[in-house]
């Protein structure tokens, strides 16, 4: 029986909604290499007590030879609950040469609460690749202090991969 219910009976409300997605990249024709992008999402949900979430991105990426670099910034606007979140992360890649690719990362994830004090989650890796014909061997290497947005916690991750391709 649920609980509070002399007969068993649920009173629970089922959450659904709709998906809305948008993205727009435009390369850049007087300065080649450049992409500059914008996208959105909004989750509309049809329950009256649940709030709607948007998330909205914007990417910059900029590529010469060997060499791509980006920054990302993002939000993600929770319909009025306690906790927002913005986002900037930036990366570059190096392809070494036709087999051989490293790259490193950082992003930052601030979680903008309503009740408590303000928390930023940083996220920092490392990857390489390398290629011989059909088999590559990847690593990731990635750690993160205030773990989603808990202040003390922490997180590593390490990936170590063989892909083989037939």
């Amino acid at each position: 029986m649920e609980p509070g219910s002399a007969d068993g009976s649920s009173t629970a409300e089922a959450v659904s909604g709709s998906t809305a997605d948008w993205h727009l990249t435009y390369a850049v024709p007087q300065l080649e290499g450049l992409t500059l992008m914008h996208g959105s999402s909004t989750i509309s949900k049809t329950l009256a007590s649940a709030n709607d979430d948007t998330t909205t991105n914007t990417h910059i990426l900029y590529t010469t030879g060997p060499i791509s670099a980006g920054y990302r910034m993002g939000e993600k606007d929770m319909g009025g609950t306690v906790t927002d979140n913005e986002i900037d992360a930036m990366s570059i890649a190096f392809n070494v040469n036709d087999n051989l690719s490293v790259s490193v990362a950082t992003q930052d994830t601030k979680y903008d609460r309503n009740a408590t004090a303000d928390t930023t989650e940083t996220v920092d890796a490392f990857s390489a690749a390398y290629t011989m014909g059909a088999t590559t061997v990847r690593a990731h290497f990635a750690e993160s202090s205030t773990d989603a947005g808990v202040v003390g916690n922490s997180a590593e991750y390490m990936e170590i991969s063989l892909v083989l391709s037939f």
